[in-house]
């Protein structure tokens, strides 16, 4: 059983009793190893030190580009997109393979209803911010209804403290989660590019992203 993002869970236990199962193993992916530990007891704890771990880095910009070459060999016609301009695509996504292929897939709309013969690196600037806004709405679609409460109170009042934040959101929802699975969202709002984290951990505040 894959659980992704699995320091999301609200209850730990489940990953114990899962190990417990005979037949299967939980396969555990989490953008934070650290949050992930920090929020199990020490029973588990030694389970998952026990268990085998694989890292990964960020999408580096060759890697990024060969994803995007081979979008653009199955879904475009043959040289449809300059190399320069996929090279600033992965540049411009900075390791988010998300924001690469949006940028693409805009890059290809654009130049199809302007009758461009190839997408370019002026192409790829000139929907880079169409790209941005497109992807954090679609993470902002998905969300969950507790986050996606978080991001509006952050939205209407920021900036604002995480201690601010929860009181705000402890009166607005029912069955709130516990203080730390907040700031973990938190966390995770700033992953998906809708929030800023501002400040050091004593004073930090957040901002919606615009």
């Amino acid at each position: 059983m894959i659980l992704d993002e699995a320091d999301q869970l609200e209850d730990m236990d489940l990953v114990y009793d899962l190990h417990s199962l005979t037949g299967f193993a939980p396969v555990l992916i989490a953008n934070r190893e650290a949050e992930l530990f920090a929020r199990v007891d020490d029973r588990l704890r030694s389970r998952l030190r026990g268990s085998h771990r694989v890292a990964f880095d960020r999408y580096d910009l060759d890697e990024l580009v060969a994803i995007l070459e081979d979008r653009a060999r199955w879904g475009l016609e043959e040289d449809a997109v300059s190399d320069d301009a996929l090279a600033t695509m992965a540049d411009a996504a900075a390791g988010d393979a998300r924001l690469a292929i949006g940028l693409l897939r805009n890059a290809a709309r654009y130049a199809e209803d302007r009758d461009l013969d190839r997408i370019t690196p002026e192409t790829v600037h000139a929907v880079e911010p169409q790209g941005r806004a497109e992807l954090r709405r679609k993470s902002l679609e998905s969300l969950p209804p507790h986050q996606r409460a978080l991001y509006e109170i952050v939205d209407d009042h920021g900036p604002i403290a995480p201690g601010a934040v929860y009181e705000r959101y402890a009166d607005r929802v029912e069955d709130p989660r516990t203080d730390r699975t907040v700031r973990t969202y938190l966390s995770k709002l700033v992953e998906y590019d809708l929030l800023e984290a501002r400040g050091t951990t004593r004073d930090r505040t957040y901002v919606a992203v615009s």
